[in-house]
């Protein structure tokens, strides 16, 4: 009996929704405020990023190139990109490419500058085999603004799986 009540809470706390990675900006020294703009939000799982990418953007042309492949499948008008000032800010793109089905995130958590330069935490979330979801090809993507700052960005991706 005591090895059915183990295995049940184990197979219970597996099962668990509730994600362990919540979205907010870790407050640790040297953290930068991410910002979302909500004009982006409606691309996060269908855009043209096929390939999975990590993409720093510090100025205006490089941000309306990267635009224009995320609204690539949208159809005329095409919506303009949204303002940025890169004198303040600059932009964050994690993508994790092309995916099968839905139930698949991806997240910055945090970007912190050190000596080094700027450390991305990001996780890559995919839905466990008990996951129901849409057998449509999604493109996850997170786009944060964070405040300028020169020298190198350097990307750490978590993977994780979603048991539903």
């Amino acid at each position: 009996m005591r090895l059915f009540v183990v295995v049940a809470t184990i197979a219970a706390a597996a099962c668990s929704t509730t994600d362990p990675l919540p979205v907010r900006t870790i407050d640790v020294p040297g953290s930068n405020e991410l910002r979302r703009d909500p004009a982006i939000q409606p691309y996060r799982y269908s855009n043209g990023i096929d390939d999975p990418v990590t993409l720093v953007i510090r100025d205006a042309g490089a941000w309306e190139e990267t635009w224009a492949r995320i609204v690539a499948r949208i159809g005329p008008p095409k919506p303009p990109a949204p303002a940025v000032d890169f004198s303040k800010e600059m932009v964050l793109l994690v993508a994790m490419g092309t995916r099968p089905s839905g139930g698949y995130t991806a997240q910055i958590l945090r970007a912190a500058s050190g000596p080094g330069g700027i450390a991305v935490d990001w996780v890559a979330t995919s839905p466990g085999a008990n996951c129901f979801t849409t057998a449509a090809l999604t493109q996850p993507i997170d786009i944060v603004l964070v405040p300028r700052a020169d020298g190198d960005v350097r990307f750490s991706r978590q993977d994780q799986t979603k048991n539903c």
